[in-house]
């Protein structure tokens, strides 16, 4: 496991230039000329890619890893290379004729800490780092606000953390499913403007974040219940109607409405399949990675997405186990076929007692 900081920047303009693409695209590239903060690679070192931040409009989201030395960087060093990374930005956004807001700004550090074998991320209190950032020709320093890691943020619409804790996102679907739930109970008018508000405006508001959301069966049945037995009563149905008619597909004579848990399932895999499919682009080679650590962490020898019914004692996290849980009710895999897969290195050489599909049963 690696640890790492990031820190979320907002940027004020003071003229167009600075939030332009154009200029952020160059004062990205400035600042990969002074430093690089981020790496990620495979496990044989093929794919390798390197970022500085992602950045959408007037926020930027840059980070800082620990991947090279053998022995991990401890929670000050990370802070002192993230406090470097955030000058650094704030220099050159200041010299294009922009500023950062201080205030809004904040920062997650991920340091691992191992208990009987069991790694966890470390809290704020055990990390005690600090970080002050000055803005334009100001010498005051003004403290940035340390995240907990338990704690989630609003990130392009999606309320996400460091745990991957989905209590937040599911919170807010489920107050907004509720709003416009309440808006179609009320409803008194033809049946087809009732479905239209369902589809033009309960779906869009709900399934926005899908791809990239790892909620549970029972987070997802909370979110749609109010907003799925309004639309039957709108449509002259029983609430209590068999749900899975009324989420099945018309053609097997299902009213077709949408199951968000569905349709969290099929977008997470359109979006991997997206990556995987540009190998030689960021986003394709970190997911690759990840794919390929999480083959060494279950050990086997086969791609893991390829046996999603599978169960490994060693292999955690969420956005991994959404993934092999939709595939595996679907019947379904995932077949990479320029997936990474171990090689032994010399003559007669044998892992002890693994199945590549199983993983190894003495270790």
């Amino acid at each position: 496991m690696h640890s790492m900081a990031n820190c979320l920047v907002q940027a004020r303009a003071a003229a167009d230039l600075a939030v332009s693409g154009y200029s952020c695209g160059s004062l990205a590239a400035a600042l990969r000329k002074i430093m690089v903060g981020m790496t990620f690679h495979s496990p044989d070192g093929t794919h390798k890619s390197e970022r500085n931040q992602d950045a959408f409009v007037g926020d930027t989201t840059g980070g800082i890893n620990d991947t090279k030395g053998i022995e991990p960087s401890t929670p000050a060093e990370l802070a002192q290379r993230l406090h470097k990374v955030a000058q650094q930005w704030e220099k050159l956004l200041f010299a294009s004729g922009g500023r950062l807001e201080l205030k809004k700004c904040f920062y997650y550090i991920i340091c691992w800490k191992w208990t009987n074998g069991i790694a966890s991320m470390m809290t704020n209190a055990e990390l005690a780092t600090n970080i002050a950032l000055t803005c334009g020709n100001d010498a005051t320093t003004t403290p940035i606000e340390h995240k907990k890691v338990t704690e989630a943020h609003k990130t392009l619409g999606t309320r996400m953390c460091p745990t991957s804790d989905m209590i937040a996102e599911a919170n807010y679907l489920k107050k907004k499913a509720a709003t416009i739930a309440g808006r179609i109970e009320v409803y008194q008018g033809p049946k087809w403007k009732a479905k239209l508000l369902y589809s033009s405006r309960y779906l869009p508001s709900t399934k926005y974040s899908l791809p990239i959301t790892t909620l549970s069966r029972k987070q997802v049945d909370q979110i749609q219940a109010r907003a799925t037995k309004a639309i039957l009563s709108s449509l002259g149905i029983n609430r209590m109607f068999p749900r899975a008619v009324a989420f099945g597909p018309p053609q097997y004579g299902g009213l077709g409405l949408q199951h968000l848990l569905t349709k969290q399932g099929t977008s997470q895999v359109a979006l991997i399949i997206g990556h995987l499919r540009e190998p030689f682009s960021d986003n394709g080679k970190i997911s690759l990675n990840n794919l390929d650590y999480a083959e060494i962490t279950a050990g086997v020898l086969a791609p893991i997405l390829e046996t999603p019914k599978t169960k490994y004692a060693h292999l955690t996290g969420p956005w991994l186990d959404s993934h092999r849980v939709f595939l595996a009710e679907c019947d379904a895999k995932i077949i990479i076929t320029n997936a990474w897969r171990p090689m032994l290195l010399q003559h007669n050489d044998q892992l002890y007692g693994c199945n590549p599909y199983q993983g190894c049963l003495n270790r």
